[in-house]
């Protein structure tokens, strides 16, 4: 079994070339937990994306809750959230983006769609002189537990959540380290079933159910 590492991020819209990611949530293996802010290019925001994430509900820079950091790039980073034994205060976006390299490297990334996420975290990184190190195919955790479960194409994330046990009204949803937090738990889920065998099914979907989510669910297809 590879490394894993639980990813989500929100975004200020659905294209990685015009968009930014606000919020960054990772859980690795060992159960440590991290969550950073970073202030986006807000020139082509999506008003509907940044609903669904609650942007001008969370973001730390509006709502002054957190302490933050202004870059030299006009960038700020919040590291409040962060639950690690290790002491991890990046203060930049580049050391940010040198950090995050670092945990990524040799990983597996397991997420809601991590297609999403890894188009706009592999930008962000080479913007800031860093690659995307973990591997090249990522794990969606979704379509992996619909296909253990034998569940349609038309089923909503909610329903597959709670076929495995998983309550979603249980979590921060459309929080990056709330939303990773419930994949983590699927995936714990599905590694208790022998007949999932954490292993990636040929399955498709159109979106989660939340009206606006920017979480559109790719096609999963299985390494041979």
């Amino acid at each position: 079994m590879p490394n894993l590492i639980y990813l989500d991020i929100e975004t200020t819209g659905l294209d990685p070339d015009l968009h930014d990611v606000w919020e960054i949530g990772l859980i690795t293996d060992t159960g440590a937990e991290y969550c950073w802010q970073i202030c986006p290019d807000m020139t082509h925001a999506d008003p509907k994306a940044l609903e669904v994430g609650g942007y001008y509900q969370r973001h730390f820079s509006i709502t002054g809750q957190y302490p933050f950091v202004p870059t030299t790039t006009g960038i700020v980073v919040d590291t409040t959230q962060t639950t690690s034994s290790e002491n991890v205060t990046p203060d930049t976006i580049e050391s940010l983006s040198r950090y995050l390299a670092r945990l990524l490297a040799g990983t597996v990334v397991v997420g809601n769609n991590p297609a999403f996420d890894k188009d706009f975290l592999s930008r962000l990184l080479r913007r800031n002189n860093q690659v995307w190190t973990a591997h090249h195919r990522p794990w969606d955790g979704i379509a992996m537990a619909a296909g253990a479960s034998r569940r349609s194409p038309g089923s909503s994330s909610t329903d597959i959540f709670r076929a495995w046990g998983i309550n979603p009204g249980a979590y921060d949803r459309h929080t990056a380290l709330g939303d990773a937090r419930m994949i983590r738990d699927l995936v714990k889920a599905l590694n208790q079933d022998p007949a999932s065998a954490l292993c990636p099914h040929d399955v498709e979907f159109d979106m989660c159910d939340t009206p606006a989510c920017t979480h559109h669910l790719n096609t999963l297809t299985k390494e041979k």
